[in-house]
């Protein structure tokens, strides 16, 4: 997901160029496998707006069994690229170090790798689940549930709460006589 872009900053403002890519192998740790997408390139003033939409998959471990698996995300890309080289005469530019942009590199080429790694990680759901109904761990064994039941016995809860155990026994009682 490189693309040289010196023709581009060449361009007047608003100028625009559309790329459709497929990576198998996008080096990207927190991806399960390739990705597809596609890039709308605008020229701003300052380098280059870039405006992505990609299909890929995300690497998630379970919140409930712990297990790692692949989640689909939908990823949208808005980030302006700020040229660091002028492309007429090959200065350098100074930047604002502060803002915490993606740059272009003096070679002109403008490199999506780290902004998909970053709105992959903010994709991954707070509390990720492999399936809907997930059994997650045994809290003595650690076993998961998910691959059958262990030999554990339950625990006795905390004597103070049998008042609401004995409440919850009632309300289940009534319920199942409706």
């Amino acid at each position: 997901m490189r693309w040289n872009v010196s023709q581009l900053l060449k361009a007047g403002v608003g100028e625009e160029r559309e790329y459709e890519f497929t990576e198998k192998k996008p080096g990207i740790e927190e991806l399960a496998e390739g990705l597809e997408g596609s890039a709308q390139l605008i020229r701003t003033k300052a380098g280059i707006l870039v405006l992505a939409s990609i299909d890929a998959k995300v690497r998630c471990a379970c919140s409930r069994c712990l297990r790692e698996f692949a989640s689909p995300a939908h990823i949208k890309i808005e980030e302006e690229f700020l040229q660091t080289t002028d492309i007429e005469s090959g200065v350098k530019l100074a930047l604002d170090e502060s803002e915490g942009s993606f740059t272009i590199s003096s070679q002109h080429e403008l490199d999506l790798t780290e902004p998909v790694r970053q709105y992959a990680i903010l994709s991954i759901p707070i509390k990720p689940l492999c399936k809907a109904d997930c059994s997650g761990l045994c809290p003595i064994c650690g076993k998961n549930w998910n691959e059958g039941p262990c030999t554990c016995k339950a625990q006795k809860a905390d004597s103070r709460w049998d008042a609401l155990e004995a409440l919850r026994e009632k309300v289940s009682k009534s319920e199942k006589r409706k």
